[in-house]
Parts: C-alpha cells; structure tokens; sequence
C-alpha cells in the first residue's frame, strides 16, 4: 500500500486541516523508524522482534593497531553474526563489560572475540594490520515519500499499525491539556499496541529480553 492511501485514513480520522500531508507523512516515518528499532509492549519486558527484510551485511575493514571500529551509518539494532576475512565465526559478547573485564590485555593478533557498545564494535585481540570483518545486522528503514511503500513492514499490517501509530501521536498533541482521559489517543493508542502484538506473532522471532522504557506517545 502506498503511503498516500494510508494519509487519507489518517485524515478522516483527524480530521484537523492544522495536520498536513506532509507532517503526517514526516510521522508516518517516525512511525515506520520505532516499529522497525523495537517497541516494549506494555506487560512484557522485551523489544518487538526485528522486521526481517531489514537484514543486511556488509565488510568493514579494521585500522591497523585500533581496537575498534564505528558501525555502518544505516546500523540500527541486532548484531547477529561477525565473521573474519576466512568466513570463521568471531565470538559476539552481549555483555559489553564483560568483554571488558575479560579482556584487559590489548594484545595484537587476529579477532577472535568482538562486542558493541552503542554504534562501536570492540575487539580482541587487536591486529597490526587491516584486517576484513563481516558484520550481519538489521539496518534502518529507509525513509519514504509520497507515491511509495513503507518500508519492510507486512503489506497486510501497513495500512493499520501506521494509521494507529499516527492517529495516536497526533491526538495526543491535540488532546495535550484538556483535563480527564485523552480519550482518542487511548483509544488508537490500544488498537497500536494490539497491532504490535500481531506484528511480533507473525514474525515469529525471539530476539531475547531487552529492557527499555515505555515508548508511549512517542
């Protein structure tokens, strides 16, 4: 589904000329960007699974002497595999100070053992010459404009996950300082959260807890 179609559902919904296509569209993105970094679910204490067609790779050459390297620009979450020149298995550790602790001496050699930090990838040990990594990640969506298609999300869950996600950041900007409930940024917030649900089923995928705060409203 084209994103036009889904800022027409939008605006019956809204029905506030103050909204634009244009700044629906720049949340529809925003949208399309927080569903495909995780969401916490309200009850549960992991992200919502990575969007498949998000996978990538790519090679990084090392700096001689560097124990370290900066992730790809379009890096967004789940380093799932780094592999030498020779396609061998470098060990990922998810506790970065862990690898810290464990890996005091800087000694030079070949990487046998790497973890991230942020955007940086640290490793042991550290080689004298550059050395060819292959880093296996999900990357960021890719922005969409008018007459295009949001980017890796389900077709069948386009139209619905984005239109809540947006109906829910707009009506609560509108709703901002009345007294009581908002009661239709609830509302559409309830029907995202439920779609989030439906999302992470059909993907199917266990990426393992993540705690992180509650992205309501956002």
């Amino acid at each position: 589904m084209i994103v036009d179609d889904i800022i027409t559902e939008v605006s019956s919904v809204v029905q506030d000329n103050s909204w634009s296509e244009e700044s629906i569209l720049s949340i529809i993105n925003r949208g399309v960007n927080t569903i495909a970094s995780g969401v916490l679910i309200p009850g549960k204490y992991q992200k919502t699974a990575p969007l498949p067609d998000l996978y990538t790779f790519i090679s990084v050459d090392t700096t001689p002497d560097i124990e370290y390297i900066s992730m790809p620009e379009n890096y967004q979450r789940g380093l799932l595999q780094v592999l030498d020149s020779n396609f061998e298995d470098i060990k990922i550790e998810s506790s970065f100070l862990k690898f810290l602790k464990q890996n005091r001496d800087k000694k030079t050699g070949n990487i046998h053992i790497c973890s991230i930090n942020g955007k940086t990838l640290y490793f042991r040990d550290i080689p004298s010459s550059a050395e060819t990594v292959i880093l296996h990640y999900f990357k960021k969506p890719e922005e969409v404009d008018f007459g295009q298609e949001p980017d890796s999300i389900p077709e069948f869950l386009q139209l619905p996950i984005l239109q809540a996600y947006t109906c829910q950041y707009i009506f609560n900007q509108i709703e901002d300082g009345i007294e009581g409930q908002k009661v239709n940024t609830s509302a559409w917030y309830e029907r995202y959260v439920k779609l989030l649900v439906e999302l992470d089923i059909e993907l199917g995928y266990d990426e393992g807890a993540t705690f992180v705060n509650d992205t309501r409203w956002t």
